[in-house]
């Protein structure tokens, strides 16, 4: 009995290994766009059931792995179906495919392949695409040097707290528990070396990730909301602001992100929760100082560094639920990073709150009809110009001139080419203007620019409106593809995915 139930489970996982999926794909020729003569460029294309989901590229292994997830008629959401597959970079073919329910691939696992769902994780033999093993729960973070993950554990009476666990990637096995809060979000989570995780949660926590060994400094990074409250229209690109949470509370109705980012600066950590601004040691967790803010109105700051000197942008907003919302007041502080004295705080009271912001040599805050340059040698105004909705439209952002090419002459180039010292924003009205001495010197319709996107074998493509135009090394045209989905360099090859598409290009495809 019992060899015979072994042979029918071998014939079982045979047919579940063996399971052809190839319908889930094809392969097609596509016709993508034109080289500069007129000449067709055409690609090797791979058709999915789905769109694609979430990708990780593995240049060591030649490899892509990625996953496709169907979406309801709508198209808005996902559904709870899809594949997963394995791609080689080499040969340009699907190594293995999956039937599966899990989606979301961990980051930066250069041996291990981590694929989760709500919740649970599992962990993929890459080669194969087998599942060697399925936690119980999702793991938030996965470490690839030492192999070992983080999840909370499920409590199982109603006053139990849940603890946060390092468990080993290969076989589930718990190493260690350690109590680091989630009421308010995991604001944000950085390595600061080797082994220590730095979490931003109710104050800053030191994890090794190794032991679990844990010091902490409480502060306060989120509260229960009891009010009304007002969204805020601070421009969502901004540093500072599109770092969301790392993982979010499963409370509804708290506020969050009451802090700043997590400043790594050599061996010391600096961090703002609402009472205190802090330099800590990163490895031992010790306080080297700290500086009172109670007194301030904190919510979501942006830390930095200039010329030696520690600057606090308190920026008058926070995070409820997927919203920024308005919350504190906006201010500026100098502060030594070596003492923690406070060289000047100066309140920012000519709005209640910026629609962007601009660090550079000079700090430069955007209102919605009014730009403001200080200079943070001493935190004061030097300069304001009147942006009026009328003859520009409302601002909506700055934009690097790096990021923004513009034709002249037959070549591409981008804007700081023409000119460095310009402050560029873009307007409601569809435009991009220059300021240089004080005055708007530049202005930029969008039909007139390209956005940068990626570096391939010398050629640089850029995007505008469903098209990327192939650069050479002289700023030259070389060709227009029908494309305007982000490209993927890897292993002497270009992809694009697109939808349900994967296409294929080699630096032959922009060469007669």
């Amino acid at each position: 009995m019992k060899i015979r139930a072994f042979m029918s489970f071998l014939l079982i996982a045979s047919s579940v290994v063996g399971q052809n999926l190839s319908n889930s794909y094809h392969v097609i020729r596509t016709d993508l766009g034109q080289l500069y003569d007129g000449s067709q460029i055409t690609v090797k294309t791979y058709s999915f059931n789905y769109s694609v989901y979430d990708k990780q590229v593995d240049s060591a292994r030649n490899s892509i792995y990625f996953t496709v997830r169907e979406k309801d008629a709508s198209g808005k959401f996902y559904r709870n179906n899809g594949f997963q597959f394995a791609f080689d970079t080499k040969k340009d073919t699907i190594l293995w495919a999956n039937d599966v329910r899990k989606f979301d691939i961990a980051d930066n696992m250069d041996e291990l392949l981590m694929i989760s769902s709500d919740v649970g994780t599992s962990k993929f033999n890459k080669n194969t695409g087998l599942e060697q093993f399925q936690h119980p729960t999702k793991l938030v973070y996965c470490d690839p040097k030492y192999k070992i993950g983080l999840t909370y554990s499920i409590p199982t009476k109603p006053d139990e707290k849940k603890v946060l666990k390092g468990v080993s990637l290969e076989n589930g096995n718990t190493i260690y528990t350690t109590s680091i809060p989630n009421d308010f979000d995991w604001a944000e989570a950085v390595k600061a070396n080797d082994s220590i995780i730095l979490i931003s949660s109710s104050g800053l926590y030191g994890l090794n990730i190794r032991s679990g060994a844990t010091w902490s400094v409480t502060d306060v990074t989120g509260e229960k909301n009891n009010k009304k409250l007002i969204q805020s229209i601070i421009n969502p690109n901004a540093f500072r602001v599109n770092q969301s949470s790392y993982l979010e509370s499963t409370n509804e109705d708290i506020i969050t992100q009451i802090c700043s980012n997590i400043l790594v600066d050599g061996e010391n950590v600096y961090f703002a929760g609402k009472n205190n601004l802090y330099c800590i040691a990163g490895n031992s967790g010790k306080i080297n100082w700290k500086l009172d803010l109670t007194k301030y109105p904190v919510s979501k700051s942006a830390l930095f560094m200039q010329g030696g000197r520690l600057f606090m942008l308190n920026l008058g907003v926070a995070s409820f639920r997927v919203n920024q919302i308005v919350y504190g007041a906006p201010f500026l502080m100098q502060v030594d990073p070596s003492t923690g004295t406070m060289n000047y705080n100066n309140p920012l009271p000519m709005f209640a709150y910026p629609v962007d912001f601009q660090i550079g040599t000079d700090l430069v805050l955007a209102g919605k009809n009014n730009l403001y340059f200080i200079n943070l040698n001493d935190g004061k105004f030097f300069n304001e110009i009147d942006v009026n909705e009328l003859r520009y439209g409302n601002f909506t952002e700055f934009v690097s001139g790096n990021d923004y090419y513009v034709e002249k002459e037959t070549y591409f180039v981008p804007l700081n080419f023409i000119n460095d010292n310009v402050v560029y924003f873009h307007s409601s009205h569809g435009k991009v203007y220059g300021v240089e001495g004080g005055r708007i010197q530049y202005e930029y319709h969008e039909s007139e620019l390209y956005k940068y996107d990626v570096k391939f074998k010398g050629n640089k493509l850029i995007k505008q409106k469903f098209k990327t135009y192939v650069l050479n090394a002289n700023f030259e045209l070389v060709g227009v593809l029908d494309m305007e989905d982000k490209g993927v360099v890897t292993n002497d090859k270009l992809y694009f995915f697109s939808g349900r598409r994967l296409h294929i290009l080699t630096a032959s495809n922009f060469k007669k």
